[in-house]
């Protein structure tokens, strides 16, 4: 999975476009079928969400500053 990200400010890092993860993964719903792009969107979006990966974001700016 990968997805763009700007930081909007000192301290502050967001999605570019959260509709436009770009991933390998085929997604499917509980009744297995596969889902659509919409529906892909959606769980990637709540997932992306879920993950630390702002946290990540700026302890590697701190890094690149320092």
């Amino acid at each position: 999975m990968a997805w763009d990200w700007v930081q909007i400010c000192k301290g502050v890092v967001a999605m570019a476009d959260p509709l436009a993860v770009v991933t390998n993964l085929r997604l499917v719903g509980s009744e297995g079928a596969v889902l659509d792009a919409q529906a892909s969107a959606r769980f990637l979006n709540e997932l992306v969400h879920a993950l630390p990966w702002q946290m990540e974001v700026h302890r590697a700016l701190d890094q690149r500053i320092n």
